[in-house]
């Protein structure tokens, strides 16, 4: 609010309004679903080149000034009650403004006036009064009729502008709120009867689990994850410097700390423990073994021991068994499909007998064998997996292999886990350099597409190591390193 403009304050809020903008008392029997915003800017006609990404979102009509907010929904349980948009004020107006429907596809990073989306209806809901440090809650059901993506253009005519916290606010309980009402489905039943005979057929409509409800899954955004190359030969202390090295460069603890353990090893280990104790989720990637001596039951004993260390440590870990089983590389190992779902079975059954219930089962076939339906051939059984993962590469500029974007990798798996009702995980992924800028480029769209079109992905974990053949660490390459260290900024990987 500029100087001059008439100020308002207060403890609480009372709207005035013109076509619904209220706080909406809870509907018996439904269950409320809130959503963070994926995306949210701030568009001036003041400054049409500017973009408008930032910690507030101002509206005001002159200069004309407008904000923008993106939802995905996603794992709705039944048909849609009321779905209310709720927004903290930090500047107050006299006439607050109204929301209308948006275009859906725009980058928050890239977006000017000059671009800015494109109105796709009518005002739903407009704002009276807004006092400042106080909820503004309006009435967006006409609009969010199920799962998919939302879009809201709030505008005003009044030169008295209204400032609300956005999704990149400090305080995180001020951030966006799209709450979602639903009720269950009902089940449809059809009576027919004649004089001798009464035939009910009842129809029941499939339902899956809630992602969100899946041990150690965010309940907003996605989890921050990095496999950190470190020399395992090394004593502990060096480890843990260069692993600590590595996040304050980047400026933030990791959400998951991913590494390798071959079979045979003895884990849980200080690194465990280490991460526990730091706030990270250790992910253990436990290696290939032949799974028919697993299921003979050669194996039993250190399985058990790997069981009972998991369960002393009380905290939840990612256990990762026998990654990209589908891929040509392991084929002697996993012998065939059938082996491979009965040695993770067995696997498994251990855990529970013993008690390891901490232990967070990820299945991670390759990211690329969910489009030929090779991966599924894998699967040992919803009742078997917690999360559905997939390791994908943008190999260019390999020779004979085409640039990949994130997206293209991983629409797939990610599609493949929202109907089985699981979350997904990008278990590896990485690009190599290419030209100069296009890797930074590569992050940035990655991060646009978790946000926008891949939400059933709820974790990530960029490989940062050199191999023999390639290197796909980011330090060596700055602007590739500040794009990766803008993502761990934003605050839908905050979790």
């Amino acid at each position: 609010m500029s100087k001059g403009k008439r100020r308002f304050r207060g403890s609480a809020v009372l709207l005035g309004v013109a076509v619904a903008a209220t706080v909406l008392s809870s509907i018996a029997g439904a269950t409320a679903t809130t959503v963070g915003a994926s995306a949210d800017m701030s568009l001036s006609s003041a400054n049409p080149t500017g973009t408008g990404n930032g910690p507030s979102l101002t509206v005001d009509g002159a200069p004309v000034a407008d904000s923008y907010l993106r939802f995905s929904v996603s794992n709705l349980g039944g048909p849609v009650q009321r779905a209310t948009l709720n927004l903290f004020a930090t500047d107050g107006s006299a006439d607050g403004p109204a929301v209308y429907p948006a275009a859906t596809s725009w980058n928050e990073r890239k977006a000017t006036w000059a671009t800015r989306p494109a109105r796709t209806g009518a005002a739903v809901a407009d704002a009276g009064a807004v006092a400042a440090g106080t909820w503004v809650s309006y009435d967006v059901t006409a609009l969010v009729t199920g799962n998919g993506t939302y879009a809201f253009d709030l505008a005003t005519s009044s030169a008295d502008e209204t400032v609300f916290s956005s999704r990149e606010a400090k305080a995180k309980s001020q951030r966006p709120q799209l709450v979602v009402e639903t009720t269950p489905a009902t089940t449809a039943t059809t009576t027919t009867t004649s004089t001798t005979i009464t035939t009910t057929t009842t129809t029941t409509r499939p339902s899956v689990g809630n992602p969100r409800s899946a041990p150690l899954a965010p309940a907003t955004g996605a989890l921050f994850g990095v496999h950190v190359q470190v020399d395992d030969a090394a004593p502990a202390a060096d480890q843990q410097s260069a692993i600590l090295g590595f996040e304050s460069a980047l400026g933030r603890t990791m959400a998951v700390d991913h590494r390798y353990e071959p079979w045979g090893n003895v884990f849980p280990n200080w690194r465990d423990t280490f991460d526990l104790a730091g706030g990270r989720i250790p992910m253990i990637s436990w290696g290939k073994v032949l799974t028919t001596d697993v299921t003979a039951g050669r194996y039993d004993s250190y399985i058990a021991d790997r069981a009972d260390g998991i369960r002393a440590l009380g905290g939840q870990v990612f256990v990762r068994w026998l990654w990209e089983m589908d891929g040509n590389a392991k084929a002697s190992y996993v012998v065939s499909p059938a082996d491979y779902i009965a040695a993770w079975k067995h696997i498994r059954a251990i855990f529970a007998a013993r008690g390891a219930t901490n232990a967070v089962w990820v299945w991670c076939p390759n990211a690329s064998a969910f489009g030929t339906g090779e991966a599924q051939q894998y699967y040992p059984g919803d009742d078997q997996v917690d999360w559905v993962c997939g390791d994908g590469y943008n190999w260019y500029p390999d020779p004979g292999r085409s640039y990949e974007t994130f997206e293209q990798k991983f629409t797939a798996m990610n599609d493949w886990a929202v109907a089985h009702g699981k979350p997904a995980m990008a278990g590896e992924y990485a690009a190599q350099q290419m030209e100069p800028g296009r890797r930074a480029q590569w992050i940035a769209d990655a991060r646009h597409s978790l946000e926008t079109r891949l939400t059933g992905i709820l974790a990530v974990n960029w490989f940062h190591s050199l191999t023999s053949t390639h290197d796909w660490r980011l330090t060596p390459e700055p602007d590739a390193f500040d794009a990766f260290r803008q993502m761990g900024f934003d605050p839908f990987f905050d979790s």
